[in-house]
Formats: C-alpha cells, structure tokens, sequence
C-alpha cells in the first residue's frame, strides 16, 4: 500500500495518534466551535495524500527534487496550511505551537505506518521522502503566512497607536505654549514649560516616524506633494528647530546655487531633521555637524556631514532597515539615542519618494557623510 493512500484510510487513527503528541495549548481551549486541533490535522493529512498523488505527466519520480519542484502540484495543500496557520494565529497559538503540531503530525503518520505493508525497503524510503517533502511544502507555506499575519497585525497596532497618541500630544503642546505665553511666571516655571514643550516636540518627531513606518509596510508608500518651493528657508527653519532642542550643539548650515524646484517641501524638511538627528546622536558631541545645501543643473544635492567614530563597512547595508537602534559606533559625548530606529528609514523612503536616493560614506579621515541627490522635478 502506498502512503498516501494510508494516510487516506487511516485517517482518524492518525489524527487521535497526533492529538497524543501534539497535546492543546491553553489558547485552543478558549476557541468555539468543533475541535479545531482534530479538524486541521484532519484536513492537512488530506491535502498532503493528494499533493503526494499529484505527479506531473513525464516526470521522473526519481528524479532528484522531482516532487518538491512540483509545488503548485496540489494547491489544496498550500491553501489548507495557509488556512491552519492564520486559525492558528487568531486563536493565540505561537509560532512554536505551530511548527510542533507539524512535528507531531509527521512523527505519528511515520511511526504507524512503518510496521505496515510488504514493500521493499527502498520503496518504503521513497514513499517516506514524498512524505516529507509534502509536510515540508505546508509547514513552509504555514510559517509565511502566520509571519505575514504577525508583522500586519503589528504594523496594524502601530498605525492606531501613532494615530491615536496625537490628540493628547497635541494638548500637551497647546497647554505648554499658552504657560510660556503667561506674563508673572517664575524661571524656574518656565523653564519647566520649556521642557513639557521641548520634549512633547520629541515625541511628535516619533510619533509621526511610526506613521509613516506604517504606511510604508501597509503597501500605501509615504505620501508626497509635490509644488514649487524654495527650499532655503524650508530647510533653515529645520536646522533652527534642531538648534532650540539641541543648545550645546553647533549645526553649520550653508546653501548655494539654485534652491527652488518641485518638491514636497515639508518632507525635505523632516528629511533633513532625521539626518542631522543622527548626526547628534552619533557624532562627536565637540565638533560640529555641516549641512551642505547645493542646487546644480537639475539635481539638488544636500550633505549632512558628522565628525566621529566611522560606522564599519560591514553596517553599510543595514543602516536604513527599520527599527534597528544603536547599531553604528558612538562617540563618546555624543547624545544618547530618544528615536525609534526610524529616522534613516524615512529619510531614504523620502528621498525615494522624490525619485532621488541617499548614499553613506564613512572613514577616520572624513568623518560621516549622508548625501542625497534629488531630481529638481
């Protein structure tokens, strides 16, 4: 007897022999409904006789990788793992419990069907391999598509969360202007209020990072509008906001050549604050951060140079991902990092945006450069 047909007819010996490996975690108990452990075991066990069945005409099942090429050979099994792992997900199983119930389900089909039939070794051992390309197909396309359900949910609560956070944010900023507004406070009340504002202006730089993180993984790309502008005072105002938030820090701003073009000016401006944000909290504290500004031909150009410890050539392709904090070399009196791990990502999706890109240049000699190139329109 062949195995797939086995597993076919002994189905449900199958099953109540995996539910004794595989066990049930706490969170499928709290699911509704029919037994969803013996129902999806049931019905991967199916999709994978008939995947094991599926041999496309011509083929040599002997041949090397023969049956595992043939991935879309039973798309029942693509569909039916895909389906266990997002119930999976929703009833709260972890990606370990997932993966375990596919090791349960390959032990109990293997051992119970071993002391079965007169097939010859060889025979035998083939019939096992299909077996466990097929489990392999659906254990693969199960872990892609909770990992997919995992990183939407997360974007998800990200996005609400971002969004969310802007009104009280926003009413902490309105009450904190109108106190440095009121005439008779005392300094140190001032300097308080100074501080509430100072630092609620952070927290709105991270909160709009977590927006637009979200709606880069959401597929929606980050919004751009595009007008004539000239970008000079634009970009100036964001250097003196960084100068407010950062007083003991020197930031030299110099312009030259043609400024005006089309641009979302707004974006270029919260690309440059990221950029030189990165500057300050990686840079030597004692030196100061160059911001070059040059408009040639077509192309804007814009530089925001750091003196410091060089960030290794071995971290040049990971700088922009997402999320990922800390991961250049600091100088000792530099500013210890307040962001998210976001700043560099935006700033690249903006330049991007823009059809333009960014490139990182870093050495002992030089110091730390990013530099941008952005087409006038």
């Amino acid at each position: 007897m062949r195995l797939s047909d086995f597993i076919v007819e002994s189905t449900g010996e199958l099953v109540s022999a995996f539910e004794q490996r595989a066990g049930s975690p706490a969170a499928a108990q709290k699911t509704p409904g029919t037994d969803m452990l013996r129902e999806s075991a049931a019905a991967t066990l199916h999709a994978v006789a008939l995947d094991m069945q599926a041999q496309p005409a011509g083929q040599d099942a002997d041949a090397p990788h023969a049956h595992t090429e043939a991935a879309s050979a039973a798309p029942e099994l693509l569909k039916v793992a895909g389906g266990h792992a997002l119930a999976r997900f929703n009833a709260g199983f972890t990606i370990h419990q997932l993966v375990d119930e596919y090791r349960a389900l390959r032990a109990s089909v293997a051992r119970h069907w071993l002391p079965h039939g007169e097939a010859g070794d060889h025979e035998r051992l083939a019939e096992l391999v299909r077996f466990n390309e097929s489990i392999d197909k659906a254990l693969m396309e199960a872990v892609s598509r909770y990992t997919e359900a995992v990183a939407h949910a997360r974007d998800t609560l990200i996005g609400v969360l971002g969004h969310d956070l802007r009104n009280p944010l926003g009413s902490i900023t309105m009450s904190a202007q109108y106190l440095l507004r009121t005439e008779g406070m005392q300094p140190a009340q001032t300097k308080a209020a100074f501080r509430v504002l100072s630092s609620a202006e952070r927290m709105r730089r991270m909160v709009e990072d977590l927006l637009d993180y979200t709606r880069t993984r959401l597929g929606k790309g980050l919004p751009v509008r595009r007008a004539p502008v000239h970008l000079e005072p634009v970009l100036r105002q964001a250097v003196e906001e960084l100068e407010a938030l950062h007083p003991g820090r020197s930031l030299a701003l110099r312009c030259s050549g043609e400024l005006e073009g089309s641009f979302d000016g707004a974006r270029l401006a919260q690309m440059l604050s990221n950029l030189i944000s990165n500057a300050i909290q990686h840079g030597d504290g004692a030196s100061p951060v160059d911001i070059l500004v040059d408009g040639a031909d077509d192309t804007l150009a814009i530089t925001v140079r750091n003196q410091g410890p060089p960030i290794p050539a071995a971290l040049h392709a990971q700088i922009f991902r997402p999320l990922l904090r800390n991961a250049a070399p600091r100088a000792s009196n530099s500013v210890a990092s307040s962001g998210l791990g976001l700043g560099l990502f935006i700033a690249r999706e903006i330049a991007r945006a823009h059809g333009g890109q960014i490139r990182l240049d870093s050495s002992d000699e030089a110091g730390t450069s990013f530099s941008v190139q952005l087409p006038r329109r």
